[in-house]
């Protein structure tokens, strides 16, 4: 059973929902985020440790805009690294339909946050 590790810019939403979906698919699965700064003190996120980094077999980043941030401050040599470009953010979700304003964060991440993920880790399915 591989190891893997998703990624997002907290640890509280991309990279659990996608750690849960993985690890109904029979992945073992952790999740965290390389963004916040405030970790040590913030109960809401989920700060990635270099121990969960070592723990891995495959990496999961959910957006490229995260790479650069995870190469600087983790040693990942030797792990097989899959970036995906999802974003949680409703502002570039509605430029490319504004609908996305105006209905609910939950509805929002059930809709087109989950979905995306999905359907962004499909092609590297099986990992």
């Amino acid at each position: 059973m591989k190891r893997v590790l998703c990624i997002c810019a907290l640890g509280r939403n991309r990279s659990r929902y996608l750690a849960k979906y993985l690890a109904k698919k029979g992945y073992e699965t952790r999740h965290g985020g390389v963004n916040c700064s405030r970790c040590k003190k913030c109960r809401q996120c989920r700060l990635l440790l270099q121990g969960d980094v070592d723990w891995a077999e495959v990496i999961v980043i959910v957006r490229k805009i995260l790479v650069k941030n995870f190469k600087e401050k983790y040693k990942w040599k030797g792990k097989k690294i899959i970036v995906l470009d999802v974003t949680d953010s409703r502002k570039v979700a509605a430029r490319k339909d504004p609908r996305w304003l105006r209905i609910t964060n939950r509805l929002f991440q059930e809709y087109y946050v989950h979905a995306h993920l999905r359907r962004a880790i499909k092609p590297y399915l099986p990992l």
